[in-house]
Parts: C-alpha cells; sequence; structure tokens
C-alpha cells in the first residue's frame, strides 16, 4: 500500500507542477503583448551606421551619417525619417535640419500572432523620376528583441534623445500630406 501511495502522492505532485508550469506561461503570454507595444513607443535609430568624421579644421569631435529613424507614436502611427544625422562628441545625434530627406507615414501594429508596420513614402526632399507620391504601402513585420527592433533586415535601437524632434516631424508630415488632401491609406 506504501508504493502506491508513493506512487499517488508523486502523480499529484507531478500534476501540480505542470499545472503551476501552464499558469506561469499563461501568464507570461498575456502580460508580453502590453510590454511589447509600450516598448516600442519613441524613436529608434538604425545601428551599425557609416561615420564619416568631419575636417579636423572644422571640427574634430564632430561626425556624420546616413541613417533611418523610426518613431512609433501611442497612437499606432509611425514615421520613418532617412536623411543625415550628426554626432558630437559621440553623443546623443541629431537629425540634420540642411541635408536631403525622405518621410514615410503609416502605423504599427502588435497583435498575439504578430508586430506588423504599414508605410508609405510621402516626400522626398529630392524626388526619384517618374515617382508618384504618395507611393505603394510597404508592409513589413517587426522583431522585437530586448534593446532593439529588426525591420527588414535593418536592426534599431532606441534612442530617446530623437523622441520630440520626431514627434514634431510626425505632426509636421501628417498636416503636410492632410493639406494635400491626402492621408496614410
Amino acid at each position: 500500500m506504501s508504493a502506491a501511495r508513493t506512487a499517488i502522492g508523486a502523480f499529484d505532485a507531478h500534476k501540480t507542477i505542470m499545472r503551476t508550469i501552464f499558469f506561469l506561461i499563461l501568464v507570461f503570454c498575456t502580460q508580453r503583448l502590453p510590454a511589447q507595444e509600450g516598448v516600442l513607443h519613441g524613436a529608434w535609430l538604425e545601428q551599425n551606421l557609416k561615420w564619416e568624421k568631419a575636417p579636423k579644421t572644422i571640427d574634430p569631435n564632430l561626425r556624420s551619417a546616413g541613417a533611418r529613424l523610426i518613431f512609433f507614436s501611442k497612437d499606432g502611427r509611425v514615421l520613418i525619417w532617412s536623411g543625415i544625422v550628426y554626432e558630437h562628441h559621440k553623443k546623443n545625434p541629431v537629425m540634420s535640419n540642411g541635408d536631403g530627406e525622405s518621410l514615410y507615414l503609416g502605423r504599427w501594429m502588435i497583435t498575439k500572432a504578430q508586430s506588423t508596420i504599414e508605410y508609405q513614402v510621402v516626400y522626398r526632399t529630392i524626388q526619384i523620376v517618374g515617382e508618384k507620391l504618395p507611393g505603394p504601402i510597404k508592409r513589413q513585420s517587426i522583431l522585437i528583441k530586448p534593446n532593439e527592433i529588426s525591420i527588414d533586415g535593418y536592426r534599431y535601437r532606441r534612442a530617446e534623445a530623437l523622441d520630440k524632434r520626431a514627434v514634431s516631424e510626425l505632426q509636421e508630415a501628417s498636416g503636410w500630406l492632410q493639406h494635400r488632401g491626402g492621408d496614410f491609406q
């Protein structure tokens, strides 16, 4: 009888452990979605930029690079800015005000199945010959990792210092597009 009780006790302990594991997985899965959503809000700067130093006679601590910046707003809108960023003393990059740029507007969403972004080019300082703006809608998956995201093979890191400027760019681009009679489709 004691062998039977030991077997039943071991079975009950196993059942309890499995229920606990199932419960923890369930809690983790239901908590993950809002946490990821909150992680995306704000500006993200492309990683692995090809920095060029300014001539030493101009400023030995200044460097620039072509970059992409993605800004995810809390209301589901997204701005992708492509242009030149500057860094001084390798601190907080700033978006250039005077160089050429491209702006893309769209929406982002996170569901239980996947994280996606839909966007289209709405402005270029120098438009490509034959290109119609706004351009076609592109859809990409967002891969969310700790401290980085990946979209279309490009990796991005959070850039809080660019949040304020990115919000301004998003508002300006949205207003400009609506003034022209459009909106993100």
